[in-house]
């Protein structure tokens, strides 16, 4: 088999969905048969890591063909974790990492609102969830943690230049694709093309770029609650009923996902909370930009 040779190692909120899911078609480009296998990061809890040994982690790419010469994955958390990039190092030397950065207040913002939507926390205002961070990521839910505890310490989180030197002194910048959101957002054609060329394969003709993974919000925090908390035997229910009548879904289940799910564009973020977050993060910012050499003067204002 062939070794994977391409990571999207994140950030989140940062268009990594989306572009994961425009690579997975192209014809030599073979991404995982799911987003975020985490088996890199073994400073994680096992509990939150899909693949926890080679063997699992290989069969997310067990339909690699001979037309494939970009064997990929995507998982968001690899920038963030302390051992990711340099176990992908002793796994793969010659592999490329794709590393997409936001504006880290707008990231913060809406990572925020998507642990809220998943329920890995409660639902509380930003600056509460900012000024509880440290003391935030001890706790445990009644049933456990619902994320990674460290995953809630925003300020860490959000720490890309941190991030991008600790990942320059295991790959060199040449095997190392970074991409900015702003960039992706304003013209996702050209940034696609871009990164196939990094990644050495032809232009597949791609010209659609849909938005993937958009901030959602439920409209009734107990239906919400419900759907995202299915009791086990009624999953099982459902499949069977699926596999009985051959469908690929219960149209009941969506319906009541689609009307539970507000995806209106959200409020914008109150100036006061950028402010503090900037204000925490200006150092490392100003270290991305001498390690990008761009101009992120926008994302300190």
């Amino acid at each position: 088999m062939k070794k994977p040779n391409c990571f999207i190692v994140g950030a989140p909120r940062s268009g990594t969905t989306a572009f994961y899911s425009y690579l997975k078609t192209h014809p030599q480009i073979y991404m995982s048969d799911f987003k975020e296998p985490s088996y890199f990061s073994d400073d994680f809890d096992p509990r939150f890591r899909k693949s926890a040994t080679e063997e699992t982690y290989l069969e997310n790419f067990s339909g690699v063909g001979d037309q494939h010469t970009v064997v990929g994955e995507a998982t968001v958390y690899y920038l963030y974790s302390k051992t990711a990039i340099p176990n992908i190092k002793n796994f793969n030397p010659d592999a490329k990492l794709i590393a997409m950065f936001r504006d880290p207040a707008e990231m913060l913002y809406s990572l925020h609102s998507y642990f809220i939507y998943e329920l890995f926390i409660e639902k509380q205002d930003f600056m509460t969830a900012w000024n509880e961070q440290a003391a935030r990521t001890q706790l445990d839910s009644p049933a456990g943690p619902q994320t990674e505890p460290p995953f809630l310490h925003y300020r860490e989180v959000a720490s890309f230049g941190e991030q991008l030197q600790r990942a320059y002194a295991y790959f060199p910048p040449p095997q190392v694709k970074v991409i900015f959101y702003e960039d992706l957002s304003h013209d996702p054609g050209a940034v696609y093309a871009d990164v196939l060329k990094f990644l050495g394969v032809p232009h597949d003709g791609r010209q659609n770029f849909p938005v993937v993974n958009a901030i959602k919000r439920h409209r009734s925090d107990l239906l919400g609650r419900a759907l995202l908390n299915m009791p086990a035997w009624l999953t099982r229910s459902a499949q069977a009923v699926k596999k009985a009548l051959g469908l690929r879904t219960l149209w009941v289940g969506r319906l009541a996902r689609k009307v539970d799910t507000d995806a209106s564009r959200p409020a914008a973020m109150p100036e006061d909370i950028r402010q503090t977050i900037i204000a925490a993060l200006r150092p490392d910012i100003e270290l991305l930009e001498k390690l990008t050499a761009r101009d992120l003067s926008r994302w300190k204002t």
